[in-house]
């Protein structure tokens, strides 16, 4: 085909940059590739439409260059992606066209392309159009390609949750942000799920299991024995019918309890595999998906039954989990005699009666030797029914015994009860929908409890429709809300709970009558539960904690539409709130500490809430005005409310002083010389200056415009690291976990080029008095950093680099347990692609020579399968050190495909060493116990000695 001449380029343009119509006519009909280089010498691929932002929402413009390069990509692909690697755009939709050009491409000229997108995909706070399908019909190419690696970096990049931009962040963190809808975000995750299972089984299960763990709720006091992720709380069962896959939890729970069954169902990874994968995270929501799978496909061996069994926290626990309960009750007798005999054990042992003792005077309850008797057996009777299909006849006649005396116990969990299926309705959902609002009102007033058993019928039943129908008709039940001021308070407290669903959903409310109603709810006297209500402790303080939450939710929120005219009325709403007595000294005395940490107690406190929505309160001002820049001095309410709560003779409350810690970086960013003025006020030498620091070490990051202020705060917490602020129990994270985040703020800011290594630096400071355990998680974090980063610019990598020199080349003068400790945080290093090969492996060999046992031996081996190929000998031998040292016996399987790649890239070396490390490295390996590994190689005569 003859080249495009000079003359026809010139005619086209002429006419293209005529009129809109003619340029997109041309576009449209252009098929050829020969077009690409003309077009781009003449700059047609150099505009890309920017995304426009406004009141009326986002805007961005599809652009007909980028979709004629989709076209003509498999015929001209290496020009098309190194025109497309040339532009540089923030248009979502232009980049879904880059990704619809890079499924085209040849995977090998689209590689570069797609790892640029995945490091903007990053980068992005919403997608609005639809750029997810395009990613994932990406996804589908690679994997069908053998490329599945890489569709897993997509996959991680698609579904992390949303970044929070500074002064943007929701208050609220209760809920999960994604960047898509909720809808959206569960249906592309089951299916990337579902494509990803057989193409990498196990790096998937990893990230769901991992993903899982990240976006779990934050515990509170409130939930009891469930630790760490609440799962029992928001997903009682993981069967398919309990599924509500819009909760972008439950969408995850769901990916990772059906990836983890497909992998068992279809036999892609061992159970040793998977249940590695599951126990990396010690949280209860992967021993419940382990428990789950253990029941579909091929039975599980007796060893691999005892893990997930065999394991005490769930046996003792008050209410193990249904998927523990079911494995139990149905596989009891496949364990082996042994495990058998350590679960009798457990049940003759008996529960934890001091503490059951120490719970119920904590209630103010005095339990008598009966009682305790009573408590222990039913406890024994729940679990020997588990067994009962498995039990000797010894055992069933000490059950018989226990039932006849003490009577039948059963598991009922109580989040299966309260939180899943909640109070029964006597009117449902459908019928409050078509009464009339009259009717609606009639009904709440008239109505009495017409049941006595426990979860049938009752006003809290009725209220829950109610907060159904406010969530589904926020305007219709906004309307109402003044008339539900004469009712009990268990309707106006589920009303607004509906609302604030509603809210949070971004529909509108009706305000004029919330208003009116918000008004009134401080006219009620029942400070100390007067009025509550008897099925349910409903009560005026309740609803107007419930208030304070609407509040908050609303200012986050553009859909809810607050009037800024109400402004004055909001106000005087919010000052009232902020008055209110809860939480209380006593309160915090007894509920806060090692049970709920200060966060925690502004959540679930009336003033606490209050204060948080004044920051909410804030944030919407200055959103609503039309000047950029914006302070206090415009809303000076603001300022003296925050000032007047800063003062400790006026407020006394930890809880409330975290607020201020927690949301420091808003209020600097509101009104920086406020900031500036009010931060020896907020982090005091005091129990308030305590929470304060806690919180905001705990809850932020490390942004640079809050350490320019804190600088002293920093160096300040760095002196007193070996301390521990308050006894407070940070949502189950334990007493390093403040110190540990100090040392990654300091290591953000060096990453960034903020301060460096010298010996003024805080963090030298850091690394010179912290504990041995704060300076390896120290280490372990750069290199996570690494790993989970891989498109980090040359500065921030050279700093990583000088980080990790800086740090082994004092080894020589630690004592051996501190230079260990670090040492054994070299895995993610190593793993680390971006890193020079050769520095990658002369680093290990530092780390492995302190006699270091790397606590992440799967991400080490990883690092070595890919250096095995350029150093063969070194990486054998390192492989040997670093197996020799490990501590669990199911290292060599669970890494299997590492280990072996690495010897096989060793055997097949022309280097004569590397040849001969790996016959010693799969002698001494089958000497072990692992015998298959000497199927790689055919064994040498015995004579054989060179």
């Amino acid at each position: 085909m003859a080249p495009i001449s000079p003359e026809l380029v010139d005619r086209a343009l002429v006419q293209i940059r005529k009129r809109r119509a003619n340029y997109d006519y041309f576009f449209e009909r252009l098929s050829s590739p020969q077009w690409i280089e003309p077009l781009r010498a003449n700059g047609l691929f150099s505009d890309p439409p920017a995304t426009e932002a406004s009141d009326g929402g986002i805007r961005a413009q599809a652009w007909p260059p980028s979709e004629y390069l989709v076209r003509v990509a498999g015929q001209a692909p290496e020009e098309v992606a190194a025109v497309i690697l040339g532009i540089d755009t923030d248009n979502e939709r232009v980049h879904s066209d880059f990704l619809d050009a890079a499924t085209e491409l040849p995977v090998p000229i689209a590689r570069p392309l797609i790892l640029r997108e995945i490091k903007w995909i990053l980068t992005q706070e919403q997608f609005y159009f639809g750029l997810p399908e395009h990613a994932l019909k990406l996804m589908k190419k690679l994997v069908d390609e053998g490329e599945g690696g890489l569709a897993l970096s997509i996959m991680r990049a698609l579904f992390r949750p949303s970044k929070r931009a500074e002064g943007e962040a929701p208050i609220d963190d209760e809920s999960v942000s994604t960047r898509m809808s909720r809808w959206e975000y569960a249906e592309l995750l089951s299916s990337a799920t579902n494509l990803l299972t057989q193409s990498v089984p196990l790096d998937l299960l990893k990230y769901l299991t991992f993903l899982a763990n990240d976006i779990a709720p934050k515990p509170s006091a409130d939930v009891g024995p469930v630790a760490l992720d609440l799962s029992q709380v928001w997903r009682p069962r993981l069967e398919a019918d309990q599924r509500n896959d819009q909760d972008t939890r439950q969408a995850v729970a769901s990916a990772l309890r059906d990836a983890a069954t497909t992998v068992r169902t279809e036999q892609l990874l061992t159970d040793e595999e998977v249940l590695n994968t599951l126990f990396a995270v010690n949280t209860p929501l992967p021993k419940r998906v382990a428990a789950f799978a253990a029941l579909e496909g091929p039975e599980p061996s007796p060893s691999d039954l005892s893990r997930v069994l065999v394991d005490k926290s769930s046996f003792f626990s008050p209410e193990p989990s249904h998927e523990y309960r079911k494995l139990m009750e149905k596989t009891f007798g496949r364990l082996g005699t042994t495990e058998q005999q350590t679960l009798y054990s457990w049940i003759d042992e008996g529960p934890d009666l001091e503490a059951y003792v120490s719970a119920s005077r904590e209630r103010g309850e005095t339990l008598t030797q009966v009682d305790l008797e009573e408590y222990a057996a039913k406890w024994r009777i729940r679990r020997l029914h588990l067994l009962r299909a498995f039990l000797p006849p010894d055992r069933m006649l000490l059950l018989s015994s226990l039932v006849g005396k003490f009577g039948e116990s059963e598991f009922i969990t109580s989040f299966e009860i309260t939180t899943w299926w909640g109070p029964e309705t006597p009117v449902e959902l459908e019928s409050l929908r078509a009464s009339t609002d009259d009717q609606v009102v009639e009904l709440l007033r008239g109505y009495t409890a017409g049941s006595s058993e426990w979860f049938g019928p009752s006003a809290e039943g009725l209220a829950r429709t109610l907060s159904s129908l406010a969530e589904q008709e926020p305007a219709r039940v906004s309307a109402l809300l003044p008339k539900l001021t004469s009712l009990r308070p268990i309707y106006s407290q589920w009303a607004l709970i509906g609302l604030t669903k509603a809210v949070q959903d971004d529909e509108p409310l009706n305000w004029p009558p919330v208003l009116d109603f918000l008004q009134h709810i401080f006219q009620s006297e029942d400070t100390e539960n007067v009025g509550a209500d008897d099925d349910n402790q409903g009560s005026w303080p309740t609803v107007r904690r419930e208030a304070a939450g609407l509040l908050e939710t609303s200012f986050q929120k553009r859909g809810s539409a607050v009037p800024f005219e109400a402004r004055a009325s909001l106000w005087s709403v919010l000052e009232n709130l902020c008055t209110d007595p809860d939480p209380s000294p006593a309160y915090e005395d007894r509920f806060g500490g090692s049970n709920m940490d200060p966060v925690t107690v502004a959540l679930n406190s009336t003033r606490g809430r209050a204060v948080r929505a004044v920051v909410a309160y804030a944030l919407w001002v200055a959103r609503s005005q039309e000047q950029s820049a914006v302070s206090f001095s415009d809303m000076p309410e603001v300022e003296h409310l925050l000032d007047r709560h800063l003062d400790p003779a006026s407020e006394t409350s930890p809880a409330v002083r975290s607020i201020y810690g927690q949301y420091f970086p808003w209020l600097a960013r509101l009104d920086e010389r406020w900031a500036a003025s009010a931060t020896t006020r907020i982090f005091d030498d005091s129990v308030l200056g305590d929470a304060a620091w806690t919180a905001y070490i705990m809850f932020c990051q490390p942004y640079e415009s809050a350490y320019r202020l804190l600088q002293q705060q920093y160096a300040r917490a760095v002196e007193h690291i070996n301390e521990q602020y308050g006894d407070w129990n940070w949502f189950g994270a334990g007493p390093d976990k403040p110190a540990e985040r100090l040392s990654e703020h300091l290591l953000v800011f060096y990453l960034r080029g903020v301060i460096g290594l010298d010996d003024e630096s805080p963090l030298n400071r850091l690394f010179r008095i912290a504990p041995i355990a704060i300076r390896a998680s120290a280490v372990d974090f750069v290199g996570r950093v690494l790993e989970d980063n891989p498109t980090l610019d040359d500065a921030t990598t050279q700093r990583a680099r000088a980080f990790w020199e800086w740090r082994s080349s004092r080894f020589g003068n630690e004592p051996a347990a501190a230079k260990r400790a670090e040492a054994a945080e070299f895995g993610p290093w190593l793993a680390s692609s971006q890193l020079d090969r050769e520095w990658r492996i002369t680093q290990a060999e530092v780390a492995l020579n302190t006699g270091a046992s790397f606590r992440s031996e799967a991400n080490a081996l990883a690092g070595l399968r890919d250096l095995a190929s350029s150093y063969p000998t070194r990486s054998v031998r390192a492989l040997r050190a670093i197996l020799n040292r490990a501590t669990k016996s199911w290292i060599v399987t669970a890494n299997r495909q590492a280990i072996e790649e690495v010897l096989r890239l060793a055997l097949s070396s022309d280097q004569t060493s590397a040849t001969e490390s790996a016959h010693e490295t799969i002698d001494w390996l089958g000497s072990r116990g692992f015998h298959y590994l000497g199927d790689m190689v055919r064994r040498r005569p015995a004579s054989d000695t060179s």
